[in-house]
């Protein structure tokens, strides 16, 4: 892009898993299922100049509520939404 905006540098992602399921093997067998879901990513990064950038970082944009994984009668919910704000400078 032409002018400052060259220095500007956007990004982002989408991780998507498909349908988990656990089956419990207790007295009570049950089978837990969780459908597919998608999370988004987004990132922007600005170049001072040749030694200092800042970025920041969008995590589940969406704020989806998530399993990462199953098993043994509990489950581990993803990240929810969040942010980071990075400052680098390079010697």
């Amino acid at each position: 892009m032409p002018g400052e905006w060259n220095k500007l540098v956007l990004g982002g992602g989408v991780n998507w898993q498909s349908r988990i399921y656990t089956n419990d093997t207790g007295p009570a067998a049950q089978r837990f299922t969780q459908g597919s879901y998608a999370v988004v990513n987004l990132m922007a990064r600005y170049q001072w100049n040749d030694h200092f950038y800042t970025a920041l970082n969008l995590n589940n944009l969406f704020d989806k509520t998530y399993y990462t994984n199953t098993g043994a009668n509990m489950g581990f919910y993803g990240t929810p939404r969040n942010a980071m704000l990075t400052f680098n400078y390079q010697f």
